[in-house]
């Protein structure tokens, strides 16, 4: 009976240190997107107090994504997304839940994406 107790005790501290090591990284990841995101947002010469964040939130598949709408372009959603094994954001628009090509539409931010170099300059880069 106290090995089992042991061996429980065990399991349930290695299950909640990796729950914890689980939401630092979160945390971290969010953060460090973030301040990604809002360097793009830069970049791309936004004004930020205009920008209503409609949702932010984590997608295993695409990394950290940011949906935003702006009061000087309301009609498109802006879609920021963040992977940290590019160490880019990239940023997407939509009108309606339409491509802007299939709306026929202009955003009027630029769209694409946004690399982060290692000295922590940021330029536009296109992958082919």
């Amino acid at each position: 009976m106290k090995s089992v107790l042991i061996v429980l005790t065990y399991f349930v501290i290695v299950f909640f240190a990796g729950f914890l090591i689980f939401k630092i990284n979160m945390y971290h990841y969010e953060k460090t997107a973030d301040s990604r995101i809002a360097k793009a947002m830069e970049f791309q010469n936004v004004n930020t107090s205009e920008e209503n964040v409609e949702n932010s939130f984590f997608n295993y598949r695409t990394g950290w994504s940011k949906f935003v709408y702006y009061n000087d372009d309301p009609e498109i959603r802006y879609e920021y997304v963040y992977d940290r094994s590019e160490n880019e954001v990239d940023v997407y628009g939509m009108y309606k839940n339409m491509s802007l090509d299939l709306a026929k539409k202009e955003a009027k931010y630029p769209l694409g994406s946004f690399c982060f170099l290692k000295n922590g300059e940021i330029e536009d880069c296109h992958h082919e």
